[in-house]
C-alpha cells in the first residue's frame, strides 16, 4: 500500500510535484550529489572564486568583486583593453617586422614580387600572395597588419627556410601575446620612449639608457630606428622601471634599480 503523503511536510504550501517519496513517504521536491559538499545549498555565479574554509564555502561579495576589477581596469594597458573589447589588435609594418626581429625592408622583400621572376615571399599554401590590408587608397595606403597576416607570414618564411625553428618559437609567442592583449616587447625588457612631437616608440633596452635625476629612460644619442634616422636625445620615457639597461645619471655615475 503507497503510504499516506503529508502535503504540509517540506512544500512551504507549494503546487510543486515532488521528484519522489522518500523511505517513510515524504516528498522529495530537489535532489543533489551527496559527494559535493555544498549539498547544493549554494549557487556559485560564473567567473567567481569561490573556496572552501572550515568546511564552509566562501563566496566573494559583490562589492568585493567589483573593487578588484576595477583594480585590474586601472592597470590594464591598452592591448588589455582592446582585447577585452574584442576589438582585433592592428600593427604598422615597422612594428610587425619587430615581430620577426627584422627591418621594415624586409617586409617590403617579402610582400614584393621579385622584379626578375615575379615571385612573392610571402605566400599562403596554395601560393597565392598574402597581401595585408591598406588604410585609405588600396595602391599606396599604410598596410596594417593582422594576427592572422603575421602568422601566415611566419609560416610562408618558416617553409621557405628565411626563419629557423627557434625563431619560429619566438614569433609565435609574441603574436599569441598580441591576441591575449599582453605587451610582448614589454615582456621582454623593451622601453618605450617618447620620441617628441607626441610621438612613441618601443626600443630594445640595449638602445636605452636610465636618466636618475629625471627619473625617466631615454634613447642614446647614438640610438637609430628601423628607419635608421638617428635619434635626438631629448625622447623621454615614462617607465620608471630599471631593467637591462645602461643606467646613468647626469654625472655617469651607475645605478642599481629593481628588477622587473
Amino acid at each position: 500500500m503507497q503510504p499516506q503523503v503529508n502535503e504540509d511536510v517540506g512544500t512551504g504550501g507549494s503546487d510543486q510535484e515532488p521528484l519522489r517519496l522518500d523511505a517513510e513517504g515524504h516528498p522529495v521536491f530537489a535532489e543533489w550529489d551527496e559527494s559535493d559538499p555544498s549539498h547544493g545549498e549554494m549557487a556559485v555565479p560564473d567567473g567567481v572564486q569561490a573556496e572552501w574554509v572550515d568546511g564552509t564555502l566562501q563566496v566573494p561579495q559583490n562589492e568585493d568583486r567589483i573593487s578588484r576589477e576595477i583594480a585590474e581596469l586601472d592597470k590594464a594597458s591598452d592591448s588589455n583593453l582592446m582585447a577585452m573589447a574584442g576589438i582585433e589588435p592592428i600593427v604598422s609594418t615597422t612594428e610587425a617586422a619587430e615581430y620577426f626581429d627584422r627591418t621594415s625592408q624586409w617586409m617590403y622583400w617579402g610582400l614584393k614580387p621579385d622584379p626578375e621572376t615575379g615571385e612573392h615571399v610571402f605566400v599562403w599554401p596554395d601560393g597565392t600572395p598574402i597581401v595585408p590590408e591598406r588604410i585609405g587608397d588600396p595602391a599606396t595606403g599604410r598596410r596594417r597588419f593582422t594576427m592572422p597576416i603575421l602568422r601566415a607570414i611566419l609560416q610562408a618564411s618558416y617553409r621557405r627556410g628565411n626563419i629557423e625553428a627557434g625563431e619560429l618559437q619566438t614569433v609565435i609567442r609574441r603574436i599569441r601575446y598580441t591576441e591575449l592583449g599582453v605587451e610582448w616587447r614589454d615582456r621582454e625588457g623593451w622601453k618605450y620612449v617618447d620620441l617628441g612631437r607626441n610621438r612613441h616608440r618601443w626600443v630594445r633596452p640595449e638602445n636605452a639608457y636610465y636618466d636618475r635625476r629625471a627619473k625617466v629612460w631615454k634613447l642614446k644619442k647614438d640610438a637609430k630606428l628601423d628607419e635608421g634616422v638617428p635619434v635626438t636625445d631629448k625622447a623621454v620615457v615614462v617607465n620608471t622601471e630599471v631593467v637591462d639597461a645602461e643606467i646613468i645619471d647626469v654625472e655617469e655615475v651607475p645605478l642599481e634599480g629593481p628588477d622587473q
